[in-house]
């Protein structure tokens, strides 16, 4: 488990402090998690953590966005309060192999995806734009010593992918409590990245 944030961005310390709590909690343990499924359950993890440290969130929403002064009416992903610090996000899922033999390309490209769609928002005073990215690897099952080493390759290849973002949370399990899903595969943890746009 761990976080990395921006020092000017102290709400979002906070917020991602708590979010390890959540998506941690012993309560997933070989029953469910949110990163087995989509964006949205994955996202929800991040509102429920702003609504735990007294903000406010909503989840897919209708929200004006503008591209080339033409704008429309869509929806976006996530919205935050945290107090002194408004957010509006666009979000992307990526359940790459925890082995990542070809680097970590395709998790910056997702990011920047992220960010993309998140420009389309229309800027307003005192709110900022972010991609959101939640990074869910999936593995087959390992020795502890090989499930280690490649849980420890793989965030510190996610965090230099992940770079640029304003904010980054992990939490990872043991591989005797990861938490399965089908056909012998399991999902060990999930990554999570905040870019402002």
């Amino acid at each position: 488990m761990g976080t990395r944030v921006r020092r000017e961005r102290p709400k979002l310390q906070l917020l991602l402090d708590r979010w390890v709590r959540i998506v941690g909690a012993p309560y997933w343990t070989n029953r469910d998690a949110p990163w087995w499924y989509n964006e949205a359950a994955s996202v929800s993890s991040v509102a429920a953590a702003a609504w735990l440290n007294e903000g406010r969130a909503l989840l897919d929403y209708r929200a004006p966005k503008v591209r080339d002064e033409v704008r429309w009416k869509g929806r976006a992903d996530l919205w935050m309060d945290l107090g002194n610090e408004e957010y509006v996000g666009e979000a992307k899922m990526f359940w790459p192999s925890l082995s990542r033999r070809r680097g970590h390309d395709r998790t910056t490209k997702m990011l920047k995806w992220a960010c993309s769609d998140a420009k389309h928002h229309l800027q307003s005073d005192g709110v900022t734009r972010l991609g959101v990215l939640v990074v869910a690897p999936w593995t087959k099952p390992l020795d502890d010593t090989t499930f280690a080493a490649q849980t420890e390759s793989f965030i510190e290849g996610s965090l230099r992918a992940l770079d640029d973002s304003s904010a980054i949370a992990w939490s990872f399990r043991t591989p005797w409590t990861m938490v399965p899903r089908s056909k012998g595969f399991g999902y060990p943890g999930v990554i999570l990245a905040l870019c402002e746009v």
